[in-house]
């Protein structure tokens, strides 16, 4: 001890350790120019070392960063994305052989809790961010025999090195100082706040790479092509914006001094570059009467946009790594309306055993025990029930199932009485 240092009383140890509750990390580099506003801020080297929680990856990297900038820019992975949430939630879920029970379910999704969210859309927001990064965080809550549920987004989570909980914090997105970090710790393990709150977390998660901490989605393999979706549009926006495409040249007699010169290139950009001003007429003077009246005209063969080929290979890319057919994606066929009856409900069926039913089996299995199962009050079998993308009513003859009577009361007439026929 140096002299004059007084030793000070040991406080309380805090389950966020000083380095985390608040720590200098450095900035990620933006993926594209028109990226910035979706940084990450991950620590690097010895302030990893020094860290309590896991990041994505053990050196700074965009990964997660992506993900989130992907989901929001590629039109075909946000399709995608959302109709496997409607597929995997369905109409929510049911106890098997049980309707009161049902009920009581039914009654606890359409419930509020304390952001004004109902549960079973807290639970379909985890199961997005479960197909946009491959995890989803539920912080649950309990007090006098109520339980709620409440969604954290991927991005504000890290879990801990002991794998006892998470630190919770927007800075991780949004700072390069992580000051509001919070940590709750894994069911069945919980925390009581001042109110009297029990705060706990669980965790879903799909096929997890190294560490074994965070999983990874099913559409990892398509990033580039996701990126590569985005440029493409972005480009042809950047051709409609700045893309100085006029339909002909006309040159004039005559001479510019330097200033009107400049006055000139100022006009022609207001009136020739912008939203609207395709395929005018460009009208410039020229110094040689040998131009004078030298018209030019130009033809353009970049009628349906650039890339047009490549687009279409990163869609059924896309397409392929989340193994979703075409057709339930909603994305137009060519020469179809969507496909007809038979093709999507084949399509629906192969797509439900093979990737929907093993996520609702992930989801059930985690909020089984931890959730339903305080709410109907008793170990029970759960199911989730599907909402298929077109009613089976369409294959249904009419004729075989409806008596007559049932038939005239659907068109709205008079049923006939057999006994005073």
């Amino acid at each position: 001890m140096k002299p004059n240092q007084r030793k000070q009383p040991k406080q309380a140890q805090s389950p966020i350790p000083a380095q985390v509750r608040k720590k200098r990390v450095s900035n990620a580099i933006a993926i594209t120019a028109n990226a910035k506003k979706i940084y990450e801020s991950e620590p690097t080297g010895m302030e990893l070392l020094r860290s309590d929680f896991v990041p994505f990856f053990k050196t700074q990297d965009k990964f997660l960063q992506f993900l989130y900038f992907a989901a929001r820019s590629s039109s075909t992975h946000s399709a995608c994305v959302n109709a496997k949430t409607s597929f995997t939630y369905g109409e929510g879920v049911m106890v098997v052989d049980n309707e009161q029970k049902t009920e009581t379910l039914k009654n606890w999704l359409r419930s509020l809790n304390g952001k004004r969210e109902t549960n079973g859309k807290e639970i379909k927001k985890g199961i997005t961010d479960y197909y946009r990064t491959g995890n989803a965080f539920y912080e649950r809550t309990e007090k006098d025999g109520v339980l709620n549920l409440h969604h954290i987004q991927t991005k504000n989570a890290r879990i801990k090195k002991d794998s006892s909980g998470i630190v919770m914090s927007k800075d991780f997105f949004t700072s390069s100082v992580i000051s509001d970090a919070k940590f709750l710790p894994f069911y069945p393990n919980f925390i009581t706040d001042e109110k009297g709150v029990k705060r706990s977390v669980i965790h879903v998660a799909a096929d997890k790479y190294e560490g074994e901490y965070y999983g990874q989605p099913d559409s990892v393999s398509a990033l580039v092509d996701m990126e590569l979706e985005y440029r493409i549009s972005s480009w042809n926006k950047a051709e409609f914006d700045n893309g100085f495409r006029p339909s002909s040249f006309m040159q004039f007699v005559g001479d510019y001094e330097a200033e009107e010169a400049v006055e000139f290139l100022r006009d022609m950009l207001s009136k020739f570059v912008g939203d609207g001003t395709n395929g005018q007429i460009v009208l410039q003077t020229v110094p040689s009467k040998d131009l004078f009246a030298n018209l030019q005209e130009f033809s353009s063969s970049r009628k349906d946009g650039d890339f047009n080929e490549l687009a279409q290979r990163a869609e059924t890319n896309i397409l392929k790594a989340h193994r979703l057919p075409k057709v339930l994606a909603g994305i137009p066929i060519a020469g179809k309306l969507g496909g007809d009856t038979k093709e999507i409900e084949t399509a629906y069926n192969y797509c439900l055993s093979t990737v929907i039913y093993p996520v609702q089996a992930e989801f059930i299995g985690l909020l089984s025990e931890s959730v339903f199962d305080f709410v109907c009050g008793g170990v029970n079998q759960y199911e989730i029930i599907d909402n298929p993308p077109i009613s089976m009513a369409d294959t249904i003859d009419a004729n075989e199932v409806l008596t007559l009577n049932e038939k005239r009361a659907l068109l709205g007439y008079e049923q006939i009485n057999e006994a005073t026929k």
